[in-house]
């Protein structure tokens, strides 16, 4: 009977960048002919991720921590922060403490890290990371949240791991998505538009929306908008957003968030993104997709900046006027461009699947 494994992530919602990174760390893992549950999954992220079962820990051998910024607040006040950080303790670092208490190995393979303001929190995370068998982190940055916090052990720097998408073979029903949208764009250029509801509510999100709307009346791009969650009032509020502000235009239209397969799809046919998120502009460049980046939360510029494209990042604290019209001065350049990624940062990003094979050897062993 094969080894199981119980994957930890942010993954108890329909989130297009924490279900896509489950089914890539699925499907290594699978490759390693391992058993994977994952506890704690809605039965519409299970399904997508391809897990054998939900299953519960006690019946895991082992755990493995994959990609995502879950280990990283986002902006808020300090007492939100602190409800945040206990959540984080609960749902994502006791259940792998647990797992080292009950002598089953533990890996943790290239999520990003800070910050972290409860305590409680943080010194739970520290000892994850001293007692994992492997250790890797996405970027820079989250190492040095990692070492600042006390941590003094060994750490590899690799890559979101939706990098290694850059060369790979789409499933049918994304391929069956992008040709859809293809044919109704024509002779148009597509420009995929992933604005949530939330980071529009920040000051200065005005000026993002008003130079949407002015190049709206250029008939030479399809505006498609699209959200990156199902079932959540996230995604209810930003689909009502969408119409509230772009419905009077007559110059876009809604991709309905089905399933991952629906965003892949979109992102490899566009001709740009725009988008306030992190992992719609990081499939975006993995598959050849400019993107312009206009995130609230910092874990965003980190990857641009370790991409070697800081330039397509405007974070929330800098959305004044000068600069977003400046940015939006790009626009026609970028959706004439295909951005082909430096093979050393994909390289990285592969090198998440041979810790993973590691890990399983460690697995397998038992």
């Amino acid at each position: 009977m094969p080894k199981t494994v119980a994957i930890i992530g942010r993954l108890d919602l329909d989130n297009f960048g924490d279900v896509l990174l489950g089914r890539i760390f699925t499907q290594w893992l699978k490759e390693c002919q391992l058993r994977v549950i994952c506890p704690g999954a809605s039965e519409v992220v299970a399904k997508q991720m391809q897990i054998d079962a939900i299953g519960d820990y006690s019946e895991a051998d082992a755990v493995i921590y994959v990609g995502g910024g879950y280990f990283g607040e986002p902006p808020g006040r300090f007492k939100a922060r602190m409800r945040w950080g206990r959540r984080l303790a609960k749902n994502i670092i006791f259940p792998g403490i647990k797992a080292i208490l009950k002598k089953k190995p533990v890996a943790i393979i290239a999520p990003g890290y800070g910050p972290i303001t409860n305590p409680i929190a943080r010194i739970g995370s520290l000892i994850l990371f001293y007692k994992a068998k492997q250790r890797s982190l996405r970027d820079t940055e989250s190492i040095r949240f990692l070492k600042s916090y006390g941590y003094f052990g060994n750490i590899i720097e690799t890559a979101d791991s939706a990098l290694s998408m850059t060369n790979t073979t789409l499933s049918d029903e994304a391929n069956r998505i992008g040709e859809h949208w293809s044919q109704q764009a024509g002779d148009k250029k597509i420009v995929l538009l992933h604005l949530t509801q939330k980071a529009m509510n920040i000051p200065g999100a005005a000026h993002i929306i008003d130079s949407i709307k002015q190049l709206m009346n250029d008939d030479r791009y399809l505006f498609i908008a699209a959200t990156d969650q199902s079932g959540t009032q996230g995604a209810r509020d930003t689909e009502a957003f969408y119409e509230k502000t772009f419905g009077n235009t007559g110059r876009f239209v809604t991709s309905h968030y089905e399933s991952i397969e629906s965003l892949i799809g979109l992102i490899d046919v566009a001709h740009l993104a725009i988008t306030t998120k992190l992992h719609v502009g990081i499939l975006s460049l993995a598959r050849g997709t400019p993107v312009m980046s206009f995130p609230y939360h910092d874990k965003t510029l980190r990857f641009y900046r370790q991409a070697g494209y800081e330039s397509f990042c405007l974070p929330y604290n800098r959305w004044t006027k000068s600069n977003i019209e400046s940015q939006f001065t790009r626009f026609h350049e970028l959706s004439d461009t295909r951005i082909n990624l430096e093979q050393a940062l994909v390289d990285r990003a592969l090198n998440n699947k041979k810790l993973v094979e590691e890990f399983a050897k460690q697995i397998q062993a038992l």
